[in-house]
């Protein structure tokens, strides 16, 4: 008897770790089991291995493709022709709910380059009708600074935001101890003396550093 017990209650042990396992993935590419929380795996330092974005404005479209050190540009209004530079992006999230992303674009030709470092707060979507609790990191920016190279001159300019004045949300299609797979899209519409929309498109992978 003792020994039916004894294995009656290992087989509910087994059953409860598989449920927790379950709820740790989120993203449609996560991993079936991770033994790290959500946050966890998270937190640190992402650097850009490849990607793409889409930006549509009314009928026309450019379009950047991503390795992990250039992107290569093209528009749909350029009969095909594009510009590869080099270009380094990274993220990193810290335990305490702020965020830091950098970006470097060199131009090949001249060597200037601009530089961009944003910083602000990040949190996991809380989970509202459909929506899956953290399966998205919301990113508040609370300061940029930009700078930028004109021959040997530097020019360097900050500026904050406030109230939260803008908000960028990540889908987290995979989100492993090593790869960081994100998808975000957001529509612009501007109306006065004429209407005009924008849509921009994302997805990018992320190695951990």
């Amino acid at each position: 008897m003792k020994k039916i017990m004894l294995l009656a209650g290992m087989a509910v042990m087994m059953a409860t770790t598989v449920v927790t396992f379950d709820s740790c993935r989120k993203g449609a590419e996560d991993p079936a089991i991770s033994l790290r929380s959500r946050k966890a795996r998270l937190v640190g330092e992402w650097k850009l291995s490849e990607g793409n974005d889409t930006s549509t404005y009314n009928s026309s479209s450019s379009y950047t493709a991503y390795t992990a050190t250039n992107q290569t540009n093209s528009s749909s209004g350029s009969s095909g022709n594009s510009t590869t530079n080099p270009y380094e992006e990274k993220m990193t999230f810290n335990g305490d709910g702020t965020f830091e992303m950098y970006t470097k674009t060199t131009n090949a030709s001249s060597g200037s380059y601009n530089e961009t470092t944003t910083k602000g707060t990040w949190d996991f979507n809380s989970g509202i009708g459909d929506e899956t609790k953290k399966e998205k990191v919301i990113l508040t920016p609370t300061n940029v600074e930009e700078k930028s190279t004109n021959g040997s001159s530097v020019n360097t300019t900050n500026y904050a935001y406030v109230n939260n004045a803008m908000i960028y949300t990540l889908d987290l299609v995979r989100l492993s101890n090593k790869e960081l797979k994100i998808y975000s899209i957001s529509n612009t519409l501007s109306t006065g003396t004429s209407t005009s929309t924008n849509t921009y498109v994302s997805h990018k992978t992320y190695t951990a550093q």
